[in-house]
């Protein structure tokens, strides 16, 4: 199956649809029109920002996605913040339901759908971070967020053990930022699991030199160790980890495309030198 996932709408005013590609008509058909809805919610508006989507060996859709509110302050200011973590799993792109399997209403909204991990605005929660499922087919998630408003972020991986929703830090920086500033000191994450089930976070940031590593969790209670794997000797500025997911799952082979790249103020246009690129394989033993 071809999915085509996206959102109609924009950045705190959106909704999430998904459409099938059909190869003997060579069209693509609609699965769930708007089966996430953030635009006309009252008091304000919002949109899912969903994490990489996921699949379990039955051919199962695992989403999961913070909440992004457009609010009107009464002085007309707007301020736009991530939040809580949703999620919901779909056999067919048509029903979905919570982990525990109970059926959820159609469409979702921040009313209605589960929240599996309550997280407050102003605490530097990153969208569109990572997920993936283990051999019993629960979702685990690898983001970063602050433990309360203002405070330092932290990688952060967040599962479901079967029974219920479990969060570990993984991650011990010291020094904060805000999300609209143009020096962001650390990148998304990315999060593998082995045939095993351990986890790999991947990451970049200030407490690793800005060097790609990979953080290993061993289950069932993955609790954070100093088990840290250098990936890449050089820093990569502002650089987010792109990896080969399907090699992955099919050889256990972790491919990585590498490559140095900086964040120009408030994203502006600017000429950058070029930098060497590479696909890189590593196979954790």
């Amino acid at each position: 199956r071809l999915l085509f996932l996206y959102r109609h709408g924009g950045a705190g005013n959106g909704d999430s649809c998904l459409k099938i590609y059909d190869p003997s008509t060579q069209y693509w058909a609609d699965l769930s029109q708007r089966f996430v809805k953030g635009t006309e919610q009252m008091p304000w508006t919002s949109n899912a920002y969903w994490n990489h989507p996921a699949f379990d060996i039955d051919g199962n859709l695992f989403l999961s996605w913070v909440w992004r509110v457009n609010q009107k302050a009464s002085a007309g200011a707007d301020f736009i913040f991530n939040h809580n973590h949703g999620f919901a799993k779909s056999p067919d792109g048509v029903r979905w339901f919570t982990a525990h399997g109970v059926e959820l209403s159609l469409p979702m909204t921040q009313i209605n759908s589960e929240i599996v991990w309550p997280t407050p605005p102003g605490a530097t929660i990153a969208n569109q971070c990572s997920s993936a499922v283990d051999s019993d087919g629960h979702l685990h998630i690898a983001w970063h967020g602050a433990l309360h408003p203002g405070g330092p972020p932290q990688y952060q991986h967040l599962w479901f053990d079967g029974d219920r929703w479990q969060c570990n830090v993984v991650s011990d920086r010291i020094t904060t930022f805000g999300l609209l500033a143009w020096d962001v000191p650390m990148s998304r994450p990315e999060i593998v699991i082995d045939f095993s089930d351990t986890v790999y976070v991947l990451y970049r940031c200030d407490i690793t030199g800005q060097k790609l590593v990979a953080q290993r969790l061993s289950p069932p209670n993955y609790t954070p160790v100093n088990d840290i794997i250098e990936l890449w000797p050089d820093e990569l500025c502002h650089s987010e980890p792109i990896i080969d997911r399907v090699r992955w799952q099919r050889d256990g082979i972790l491919t990585a495309y590498v490559q140095r790249a900086t964040q120009p103020e408030l994203h502006a246009k600017e000429e950058l030198p070029s930098e060497s690129a590479f696909l890189v394989d590593w196979q954790f033993t």
